[in-house]
């Protein structure tokens, strides 16, 4: 018997809204990660700018300086910081599914 569990981000919603990058639109959830030790930022596409069927296959071109912006003034996120890690994937958050990530390619300038 599969049991149904409701996951979410790390803590809660923020702000709603945020940031539309590719057509899709996103809420900002922030919370503390206490068992890593550091406060976590996520940006989580809204339901409704999601098509309801994700292709099998493609590319997506995000500028991430577009999501730093809008962290900017905020607690725990500074200009001073500097991007170290960057990581691809997918993670279900709602509903039911599989999603894998074959590759990813980013560049920095």
């Amino acid at each position: 018997m599969l049991k149904r569990i409701s996951a979410n981000p790390i803590g809660s919603p923020i702000a709603t809204g945020v940031i539309t990058e590719n057509g899709v639109t996103y809420d900002l959830w922030a919370g503390n990660n206490s068992a890593a030790g550091y406060y976590v930022y996520t940006f989580l596409p809204q339901r409704s700018s999601v098509p309801p069927s994700l292709p099998t296959s493609g590319s997506a071109n995000i500028d991430v300086m577009h999501f730093f912006r809008k962290l900017q003034g905020l607690a725990y996120f500074g200009t001073s910081m500097y991007l170290d890690v960057v990581e691809a994937g997918c993670e279900i958050v709602r509903g039911n599914g599989r999603v894998s990530t074959t590759w990813f390619q980013a560049s920095a300038q």
